[in-house]
């Protein structure tokens, strides 16, 4: 029996969930909310809301609106009044109004579009579906692609690099499942493409590697995807000249421009003293992570075992770094093949030998293995664990060695102060 506990949506409420999605499919929309406040909006809302669910079924699609000719919704809330509910819960706003009355409701709220949801409006005669809001980092240009093929409308796609057939960072990004790692960075390659230039692309991946998603077995596929996204705009190099690195680590002598795509595929596995901070954990995981030039945004997810469920500051290290968190029986652990540091006191306390490295691996797939090994610090043993799509090797991804050897790891004995550690 799995306990897990995560995010919510655009919250920082913590809410049981089924499991972690380990193909961390960032591009898609877990809850989208449609509005209408006319007799065919309303009928073409209701329409979309018919085709959606058939297309994408496993998103939460909702409808609201106000109209004195809809039986029902004579007096529901206003749609400004439904947008300040919904512009920090729902992954996209669709208004079936005129694109001034989506324009007036959503303007309190707009932030940037590595935030804000994707909105967009549709006309109630359904012949246009427009993005207003996160084209790209938000899905809304392909939400509307989606729309306007349910629905036979044309979408009306507005971005520059759309237009112009430009490769668009943020949208490979999003669609790869990476985490851009400065956005000043990303628009000053954006700009470079729009002003006719080219971008140069490298891949910290082994051949054998799959680092996300299907991002890259060899410069051939890496290239042939990177065309999709604009054919002749960026092409595939060394790292010496590389604009763009696909990276969970940071390269030594990299180029000091370059703009990092981290692939999510790094787990953490935490073990703690009974009353340790958050903060105590956190520092303690960064330091692990910084010893090793590891990027935190490659972390997808925590792991430890069922007995600190409630450890109150190992959720709120969870909770802080936005990390869903699942728990395992000592029993699972156990059962976790792999070369691990043992602690006969641990296994006295827990059933298992070894908690963090164990919990790691677990979480990190049947692909996964060890990357980083147990390291301690003030009461905390962290590991990191590797998730690796389609190879059964652990750490491939640009590392010589299946496994990071800790300098603490050395050894089976653990200093008083740390035996509480798990």
């Amino acid at each position: 029996m799995i306990e897990t506990q995560g995010l919510t949506k655009k919250t920082e409420n913590f809410t049981a969930v089924d499991h972690i999605d380990l193909t961390i499919e960032t591009a898609g929309w877990m809850r989208i909310v449609m509005m209408a406040c006319t007799a065919r909006g309303f009928e073409a809302m209701r329409r979309c809301e018919k085709r959606l669910k058939e297309i994408l079924p496993a998103v939460e699609i909702l409808t609201f609106g106000r109209c004195s000719h809809v039986s029902g919704f004579e007096d529901k809330p206003k749609l400004s009044e439904l947008t300040a509910e919904w512009f920090e819960r729902a992954d996209a706003l669709v208004f079936f109004t005129a694109a001034g009355i989506a324009v007036r409701c959503i303007a309190p709220f707009v932030s940037d579009k590595f935030h804000d949801p994707a909105v967009l409006v549709v006309d109630e005669n359904t012949r246009y579906v427009i993005p207003l809001l996160s084209g790209h980092a938000g899905g809304a240009n392909r939400l509307a692609g989606i729309i306007a093929k349910a629905l036979d409308s044309q979408p009306v796609i507005t971005t520059a690099t759309d237009g112009r057939g430009l490769f668009a960072v943020d949208v490979f990004a999003v669609e790869n499942g990476l985490v851009i790692s400065d956005r000043t960075k990303a628009k000053r390659i954006a700009s470079r493409l729009l002003a006719g230039e080219e971008a140069a692309v490298f891949s910290d991946c082994a051949d054998r590697a799959d680092c996300a998603g299907g991002l890259r077995l060899s410069d051939s596929s890496l290239q042939k995807r990177l065309d999709r996204y604009g054919k002749g705009t960026v092409q595939v190099a060394d790292r010496a000249r590389a604009d763009i690195i696909l990276s969970f680590r940071q390269l030594p002598e990299d180029p000091a421009d370059a703009l990092y795509l981290i692939p999510r595929i790094l787990t953490l596995g935490i073990g703690c003293r009974k009353g340790i901070t958050g903060d105590r954990i956190s520092d303690a995981v960064l330091e692990m992570l910084e010893k090793n030039g590891i990027f935190r945004q490659a972390v997808f997810g925590i792991a430890s075992i069922d007995l600190k469920k409630n450890e109150a500051g190992l959720l709120t290290f969870a909770k802080e770094w936005q990390l869903p968190i699942i728990f395992y029986t000592a029993e699972e652990l156990r059962a976790v093949s792999g070369d691990f540091v043992p602690s006969s006191f641990v296994e006295s306390v827990t059933g298992v030998d070894n908690v963090c490295e164990r919990s790691a691996v677990l979480l990190a797939g049947k692909n996964g293995g060890l990357l980083i090994g147990k390291h301690r610090k003030e009461g905390v043993t962290a590991a990191a664990g590797i998730s690796i799509p389609g190879s059964g090797q652990a750490g491939e991804c640009g590392h010589e060695s299946a496994k990071i050897q800790d300098q603490d790891q050395a050894g089976e004995q653990e200093p008083d102060n740390h035996r509480a550690g798990l």
